[in-house]
């Protein structure tokens, strides 16, 4: 739940430079105290670490299925994967950033939520998948092949040819 100042300046320097960074799940909600106790905001204690990662998660509702449409069917991360449904949290972000890259998405509120996303940080690459939590989440299709896929980007590999899809 902590990070040395010198650590975290470290790993922004590091991605900065052009090292990739995979944020999977509750990456997004680092640095936080666990209930019940909560003082302080972690995205004003580490405002660069979260403007990095492209959004801070302040709340999930209860668990259960999603509904995952995909917004960026030809992104390396996403190629391949059509509209699926996966048992896991959803995520409900604050401080988005605006040049994020939105690949996965659902619906909730009457809004559009998003589930996974890139962008860039300095020279760095990074992908955000909120998705994750727990085996069931975990042995989802769909949900490996955005890791594997994902992993692909990052280390800049070639994009593999388009395979069957994933639901």
């Amino acid at each position: 739940a902590s990070i040395a100042r010198e650590e975290e300046q470290g790993l922004l320097a590091a991605v900065r430079a052009g090292k990739p960074l995979l944020a999977l799940h509750a990456a997004s909600a680092s640095f936080r105290r666990p209930p019940p106790q909560r003082p302080g905001d972690p995205v004003a204690s580490h405002p660069e670490f979260y403007e990095m990662i492209g959004g801070y998660v302040e709340r999930h509702p209860p668990f259960g299925p999603i509904r995952v449409r995909v917004t960026a069917p030809l992104h390396p991360v996403t190629q391949g994967l059509v509209e699926f449904e996966i048992e896991d949290e959803l995520f409900l972000f604050r401080n988005l950033q605006a040049d994020n890259e939105v690949l996965l998405e659902a619906d909730f509120e009457g809004a559009k939520r998003p589930l996974a996303w890139v962008r860039k940080w300095g020279e760095g690459k990074v992908l955000h998948i909120a998705l994750g939590h727990g085996p069931k989440a975990a042995a989802n299709p769909a949900f490996q092949r955005s890791i594997a896929q994902g992993l692909g980007w990052l280390a800049g590999l070639p994009t593999p040819a388009p395979a069957t899809p994933a639901k």
